[in-house]
């Protein structure tokens, strides 16, 4: 998650992630303040942006 960040350049505002533990983990870990979002909808409107059309 930090190599993550580092590389990106800018905080985020939000982060969409599914339900797995570890990612609520490591963002109190690294003390984002950034929005954690993991709802279930969200994540698959987010995955399938980066697909191509059909």
């Amino acid at each position: 998650m930090r190599k993550f960040l580092k590389k990106q350049g800018w905080a985020p505002i939000r982060f969409v992630t599914d339900k797995l533990r570890p990612y609520h983990m490591a963002f109190r870990m690294i003390g984002l303040s950034a929005e954690h979002v993991d709802n279930k909808r969200t994540n698959n409107r987010a995955e399938n942006f980066h697909q191509p059309v059909r």
